[in-house]
């Protein structure tokens, strides 16, 4: 099975901003791979709660904790959905779409397996969420308490990066405003600039900051992912230019 999840696109196509991407066939469905000639790679995100700025480095949602290792009823192995009773947070729609259910722990029969989520609709606090899985029950999901969670896409509802430890796992860089709501391309491989802070040097590793949004280089850092190599420096609290290797292979 082949399925087109990666474009082709020349030096521009990564600016393009799109409110309502669902209204447009063709559009790119969000973690969508743009690949541009000379190497740079992007993924198709959407904004989460406030507006995103240019070269600014983001993270994935937090995870619900009233969404996470919840209780589900009973589904056989062959079935297609998956009733899940959320905490009291609701959800939005499509909020978990082309996310992941995960069954976690081994009180559950079916622990082990992860499952791609389709569209759906708001489930409202502590509601049962019917879960619209792409693929079928592989093992037969039990009633365990407290054993089955939802995960959102690291492209879906995208922040900018907390200003204390990490929440999230890195999504990129943006490379272009993003409104509220709306989607956009940010980037995960290849030189592009972001905000900086502290002393860096041509051919540091950087890390994320405790600025949020930035990255910075240092040992005291070098517990966290890798985000790039310096190519060129600016001044601190401003836009150096990063050659990301450590978000997308």
């Amino acid at each position: 099975m082949s399925f087109p999840n990666v474009i082709f696109g020349s030096d521009g196509d990564q600016f393009v901003v799109d409110s309502d991407p669902a209204a447009d066939q063709g559009s790119p469905a969000v973690g969508q791979q743009l690949i541009l000639d000379d190497g740079r790679k992007f993924r198709f995100s959407s904004a989460g709660a406030v507006a995103l700025l240019t070269s600014n480095l983001m993270q994935a949602p937090i995870p619900v904790p009233n969404h996470v290792l919840q209780t589900a009823a009973a589904a056989a192995v062959g079935a297609n959905t998956v009733a899940l009773t959320l905490g009291a947070t609701a959800a939005t729609a499509n909020q978990y779409k082309n996310g992941l259910l995960v069954v976690d722990l081994v009180a559950n029969t079916g622990f082990g397996y992860t499952y791609g989520i389709k569209d759906h609709a708001a489930v409202a606090s502590s509601g049962v969420f019917t879960v619209p899985l792409k693929a079928t029950v592989q093992v037969a999901i039990s009633t365990a308490a407290n054993s089955v969670s939802l995960i959102q896409h690291r492209n879906n509802n995208v922040i900018i990066t907390i200003a204390t430890t990490p929440t999230a796992e890195l999504a990129g860089i943006t490379v272009k405003p993003i409104p509220i709501g709306d989607f956009g391309w940010i980037q995960t491989r290849g030189p592009c600039t972001c905000l900086t802070t502290g002393t860096i040097v041509i051919g540091q590793h950087v890390f994320a900051s405790t600025t949020a949004g930035a990255v910075i280089a240092g040992a005291a850092f070098s517990v966290q992912p890798t985000i790039g190599i310096v190519v060129r420096v600016a001044t601190s609290t401003d836009h150096s230019t990063i050659n990301i290797t450590g978000i997308d292979g």
